[in-house]
Order: C-alpha cells, then sequence, then structure tokens
C-alpha cells in the first residue's frame, strides 16, 4: 500500500488526516486542508489506493506556482480532474507573462502532470501574479487504452461562441469515456451562473454537432478587457470489457449539496464531464468537487458549493 502526501510546513498545523479501517488491508486516505484553513501558497495532497484497485486521487491547490506535480507515469494510468475550485474569473495571455488561471491535468514526457494556478500580466517583462486561489483535483484510472486529447478554445468575441470541437468518435462498444481535464480561465470568464465548460456525448446530429462523437465545448467568451480566451481540454479512455459507465449532475443556486454518485459494490472511481457557475471567491474551499470513499469498495460523493454545478462519469 502507498500513500504520498506533500505539503509545505505552514499547512501541517491544520490539516486534517482520515484515515479508514482498511489501512489494516486496502485503502488509505491521505491527509487534507479542513475547510477554512491557512495553508500556505503551495500544497500538495495525494490520496492513494492500494495496487489491487489502481485508483489514485491527488490535490493541488497554489496561488503563484506555476509548476505542475507529477502524479505518476502515463504508462500506469490516465488522469482527470474530479474537482475544481477557487477563482477562475482572472487572467490573461496577450503579453509575454501574462498567464490564464489553471485548474488541469497535463499528459507529458511520459508523465500525468497536475495543475493549479491563479493567473499573472506582464509587468517589466515578468509575470505579475495576480495571486488567486485556484484548486485542481484529479483521480487517476488504471487504464491507458486508445487515450484521446482535445482542446477547445473561445472565440476572440467576447460576444460570439466557438464552435464545439469533436474529440473522438463514438465507441460502438460504449467503453468510451471522455472527462475534463483542463481548465484555463481568463478575465470576465466564469463570472455568470450560465457559464460552463463540458465535455459530452452526442449520439445524434444538429447544427453544432454535424456527426455523431464526443465534442468538447463552453459557454464561455473573450475578455472584453483585452479579447483574452478562455479554453478547454478533454480526455478520453477506452475502459476494459465488463466496466460499467454511470452518468450525472448535481448542483445548486442555494446552500452546499453533497450527493452520493455511486452504488453498489465494487471498486469504482470517477470523474468531471462538465464544470459550471460562478468561480469568483478567494476561497479554495468554493467549487465543486468529487470525493473518493473511506473504504475500498465504497461510495463516491459529489459537492457542489452555491452558484455552481457539475457533471460526472464513473467507472465501475
Amino acid at each position: 500500500m502507498k500513500t504520498d502526501s506533500i505539503v509545505t510546513a505552514s499547512t501541517l498545523r491544520r490539516l486534517a488526516c482520515a484515515t479508514s479501517a482498511l489501512l489494516l488491508g486496502a485503502l488509505s486516505t491521505g491527509c487534507i486542508a479542513g475547510p477554512g484553513s491557512d495553508a500556505g501558497d503551495e500544497e500538495t495532497v495525494g490520496y492513494a489506493a492500494d495496487a489491487l484497485s489502481g485508483y489514485y486521487q491527488w490535490i493541488r491547490r497554489t496561488t503563484t506556482n506555476t509548476a505542475g506535480y507529477d502524479m505518476g507515469l502515463t504508462s500506469a494510468g490516465t488522469c482527470v480532474l474530479s474537482g475544481v475550485a477557487g477563482k477562475l474569473d482572472m487572467g490573461f495571455q496577450w503579453y509575454t507573462s501574462d498567464r490564464e488561471s489553471r485548474a488541469a491535468v497535463e499528459r507529458s514526457g511520459g508523465h500525468n502532470w497536475l495543475f493549479a494556478y491563479g493567473g499573472a500580466y506582464h509587468s517589466n517583462s515578468a509575470p505579475y501574479h495576480l495571486y488567486n486561489p485556484v484548486l485542481a483535483q484529479a483521480t487517476c484510472f488504471p487504464d491507458t487504452t486508445n487515450v484521446q486529447l482535445g482542446t477547445w478554445e473561445a472565440s476572440t468575441s467576447s460576444t460570439t461562441l466557438a464552435a464545439p470541437v469533436k474529440i473522438a468518435d463514438l465507441d460502438p462498444n460504449h467503453l468510451r469515456q471522455c472527462f475534463l481535464s483542463e481548465i484555463r480561465s481568463v478575465q470576465e470568464a466564469f463570472d455568470q451562473i450560465t457559464e460552463f465548460g463540458r465535455v459530452k456525448e452526442y449520439t445524434t446530429t444538429d447544427t453544432w454537432h454535424p456527426t455523431t462523437g464526443w465534442y468538447l465545448e463552453g459557454s464561455l467568451y473573450a475578455s472584453s478587457w483585452d479579447s483574452s480566451t478562455p479554453n478547454l481540454g478533454a480526455t478520453c479512455i477506452d475502459f476494459p470489457s465488463g466496466s460499467v459507465i454511470t452518468t450525472g449532475y448535481v448542483g445548486t443556486l442555494g446552500d452546499t449539496v453533497t450527493e452520493t454518485i455511486t452504488s453498489g459494490t465494487g471498486i469504482k472511481a470517477c470523474g468531471l464531464t462538465h464544470v459550471g457557475g460562478t468561480f469568483t471567491d478567494y476561497d479554495w474551499d468554493d467549487g465543486v468537487f468529487i470525493d473518493m470513499p473511506a473504504t475500498l469498495d465504497g461510495q463516491w460523493t459529489m459537492t457542489v458549493m452555491t452558484g455552481k454545478g457539475g457533471h460526472w462519469a464513473c467507472v465501475k
């Protein structure tokens, strides 16, 4: 059994650690900063399931750190977003040192990397960090078959939607699932309840989706400040024969809600396919989160804060 937890010294006093009775046998849960914690600028937390399941979950939250955290080899697994939180309505991209705010999983150099960053603007040829808190959470599946990646970028117009981008065909075996893997956001994005980014399967055609398949799309526009454009990324995985995929939605305009999104016995894992709503608060705890269970074959839950919503997909 392996558990990884890497945190800065300033966070240790406020970490709440949870472990289950299965520490003796199967699953352990790492440390996670409790709500309202006064954690330092950078924190990376690893959750780990043992090799029997192969599922891992990671959290990274920063304001100014542009570096990614290495979650392991792409040959061993495929990682996708399972949580996004913080302030995503700021960021720039046109000048040399501009930076978008970012919550992302990236496959690079044979490794899976997790990024969370609050954005910056160009100042004297160097990035001036915006000090926005951004959290990214990832689930890593022990599956690597036919991994397909796709990206979408908003139109440079602040009033015109960009067309959806087809990133994968339908799977006749119904074993393909696509997940969000990246959100790059800019000034004025994710500041309205109607804004979203998603990857979605279309089994019929229409004007926006001329052929069937998986499409990456968003209700997001360029910034009226400087025409910086939000970007989305998605990752598709073909799961093994016998896998069962379920999907659903959790959202709220009122109080925070937590819902159980899996059922039955057996090992499961989940990721996000849609993130929407207002991400305007300076708060790492204000977002959309999918959390793993305390027991190996327990149930996954999804917590959504006010003014937000998310679609999920789980694989068993």
